[in-house]
């Protein structure tokens, strides 16, 4: 059976383009589907399709020969009709190659039939790619209007208590993406919720005692801002899962109704009964003549016991004066509408009818009702508004007081470099002698911290909405010295940088402690690797330094040389003079021995009075000049004492083959047999014939 049983007319049938190559098959193509009620165009190839597409026959379905010449088959032609058409189309193809399926699925094509097909595989082909293409605009239609709907709209999986989706008003608002909408659940963009009555709103209403429920919050955005909303939320079961839908109004802006509409129009805004502000109209008398739901709400007073009664007698906080103001300029408005008296909108106190404050926001409108002017008034209750702001003003002098007195200093500045904000420590720290001589000094262009690089840093916070931290040694123009670690961090207003926030942390006495540390383990580095007495390297180091210069010398070749030498009878002056002597003799020493040795020789107290110099890229006839330098200016040095001071050399080279303690060992032998030629000499390798190098 085909669609055409569910026709009523010719101008309701479904059109549908055939388009192939075969006049036989464009023939029995459209006789089977004209049978089926379906009307139909045939076209030879791409460009006649194409032609009858974009211009006479525009059709709701297109069966798309693939195989239709050379120049251009059907999968060409289709992806260039769906370039400018949103429009169903079949494939026909004799063929079913991988090669033809991969171009196929690159369309957006619904689907494909082989030539040898039954007639009816082909009616219900089209009415399946039909009813999906219906589907899909209906989707579309519907996805259309949730993306644009004026209100925010989010939903949510109550078992994973996460949003599923969010309409694009809602992500506008909210500052996040669609992905990152994902990753929240309610409480983190209305963390109020978790709060009665709210918590009790939302129970009744998952507990399906309630089907709908209403209730004032506020939304948290990505940049932590917040702003006021109504939020209706409602269930919904879909394929198993448990859903709510909630529909959020902003309340940051109300549109205010216009002044001067058409009387109709103007009547029929102000006469709905699900307005959220109260509606009030007045006469010329000063008499209520209409008051919608919402004004009974806000002041309690139902519609039959307000009507046509005095409006200042009831509502007005302070009646004598609001009498008064309004009978002076009641003749005017008589005769002209004129309210230009009253600014709009203005906050007035009015009383309920219990007697309470009532803090409302007032617009007021002329109106020409049957040649007589009356007052539209349209008030919205701003109570929880002024206890809001009340509690914000209390927040702020809590939040001024603690930055008043905060140990570390504050500024605020402006996008200019101009200071805003400014407490006392940072007056203390500068050594400012006041708050009003601080401020008169732009932060991006005083020389003064030009100089010290600030005002490059806060230029780049500013440009680039970049939060920098760094420490610096600061002296003032006061002349106050002190380290500083300053904070400097975009201060952002409505998503753009407004300014900045800077901290200013006097870090002086921690720097100093820190630079103590730092000496102290200097000090203790190079005790590690220094004689005490001395100030000569000790052996640990030496040693070091040999094996390292071994091991260079093994790789690139090379030689070096070392010096032992002994301080002749220095038990015996310890013993005549004491060991003050001794120790003066020692440090003496070393000091005639350093005036001497470059910079890359390293002497080191081997012992006792036993000391080496290693001279790296040193031979040993020039190593053994300088041991004869040496002792000389050793047997030169004056002591408090009669003793004289001498000392006994040896002098070896590295040879092949060598390690640290042969060669040390040959030095050492050198030395001994200095001694005892009697002291005060030196002895080098090649002067002894029988010595054992190896």
């Amino acid at each position: 059976m085909g669609i055409s049983d569910n026709r009523t007319s010719d101008s309701e049938r479904i059109k549908i383009l055939v388009v192939d190559d075969s006049r036989l098959l464009r023939l029995m193509m459209s006789d089977l589907l004209s049978a089926n009620g379906y009307e139909v165009q045939t076209a030879s190839n791409p460009f006649e399709a194409m032609d009858m597409v974009f211009y006479t026959f525009l059709p709701d379905l297109i069966l798309m020969d693939i195989e239709l010449g050379d120049e251009m088959d059907g999968i060409e032609a289709a992806k260039k009709i769906l370039q400018k058409k949103d429009i169903p189309i079949i494939f026909l193809t004799a063929k079913t190659s991988p090669e033809i399926i991969n171009r196929i699925k690159e369309t957006t094509a619904y689907g494909y039939l082989e030539k040898k097909v039954s007639n009816e595989a082909i009616i219900s082909a089209i009415e399946m790619a039909l009813k999906l293409y219906r589907a899909n605009s209906l989707a579309s239609m519907f996805k259309y209007i949730f993306e644009n709907a004026p209100n925010e709209l989010l939903i949510t999986d109550l078992q994973i208590n996460k949003f599923i989706t969010a309409n694009n008003k809602a992500r506008e608002n909210l500052g996040y993406s669609e992905e990152e909408i994902k990753n929240l659940s309610p409480r983190d963009i209305a963390p109020e919720i978790i709060k009665s009555p709210i918590r009790e709103l939302i129970q009744k209403l998952s507990d399906k005692k309630e089907t709908s429920v209403t209730f004032k919050t506020y939304h948290l955005r990505k940049d932590k801002t917040t702003y006021p909303v109504q939020v209706e939320l409602n269930m919904l079961d879909y394929l198993g899962k448990k859903l709510c839908v909630a529909n959020v109004q902003d309340l940051t802006y109300q549109k205010v109704f216009e002044k001067k509409l058409a009387e109709k129009d103007y009547i029929i805004k102000l006469l709905t009964v699900f307005a959220f502000d109260a509606i009030v109209v007045i006469n010329d008398e000063g008499k209520v003549v209409f008051w919608n739901p919402a004004a009974e709400r806000i002041f309690g007073y139902s519609e039959k016991e307000i009507i046509n009664q005095d409006v200042h007698r009831i509502l007005a906080y302070n009646y004598e004066k609001a009498e008064t103001l309004f009978k002076d300029y009641l003749d005017n408005f008589r005769k002209t509408g004129d309210l230009s008296f009253l600014e709009n909108p203005i906050e007035l106190t009015a009383k309920n009818k219990n007697g309470e404050k009532v803090f409302i926001e007032l617009t007021l409108s002329p109106l020409k009702l049957n040649e007589k002017w009356h007052a539209v008034g349209i008030a919205r209750d701003i109570t929880e508004r002024k206890k809001s702001q009340t509690e914000i003003e209390n927040m702020w002098r809590i939040y001024y007081e603690l930055a008043e007195n905060a140990p570390v200093g504050i500024l605020r500045c402006d996008n200019n470099g101009n200071i805003i904000y400014i407490n006392n420590k940072v007056l203390e720290i500068l050594g400012s002698p006041s708050e009003e001589v601080t401020k008169k000094i732009n932060l991006l262009t005083f020389p003064h911290l030009v100089g010290y690089g600030f005002s490059a840093k806060l230029k780049e916070c500013l440009k680039n909405n970049k939060t920098i931290i760094y420490e610096v040694f600061y002296k003032s123009i006061w002349g106050k010295e002190f380290w500083a670690r300053v904070h400097i961090k975009p201060h952002i207003e409505s998503g753009k940088v407004a300014g900045a926030l800077i901290i200013l942390d006097d870090i002086t006495e921690r720097k100093i402690l820190e630079e103590k540390i730092k000496r102290q383990a200097i000090r203790l580095r190079r005790l590690s690797y220094t004689d005490d007495l001395t100030g000569a390297f000790n052996r640990r180091y030496l040693l070091k330094k040999l094996q390292e210069e071994i091991e260079r010398v093994k790789r690139y070749g090379g030689s070096f040389s070392i010096i032992l030498l002994d301080i002749d009878n220095f038990k015996r002056i310890n013993d005549l003079y004491g060991h003050n002597i001794g120790d003066l003799t020692l440090k003496y020493v070393v000091k005639t021995i350093k005036e001497r040795i470059r910079k890359a020789d390293t002497l080191a107290r081997w012992g006792g009075e036993e000391f080496i110099i290693f001279l790296p890229s040193t031979p040993v006839d020039k190593a053994s000049i300088l041991a004869e330098t040496l002792r000389e200016n050793i047997s030169r040095i004056t002591l408090p004492c009669p003793e004289k001071v001498t000392a006994s050399f040896g002098v070896a080279s590295y040879m092949e083959g060598d390690t640290i303690d042969s060669l040390i060992k040959r030095a050492d032998d050198l030395m001994y047999r200095a001694k005892e030629k009697g002291k005060n000499c030196v002895l080098c390798q090649q002067d002894v014939d029988d010595l054992k190098y190896k």
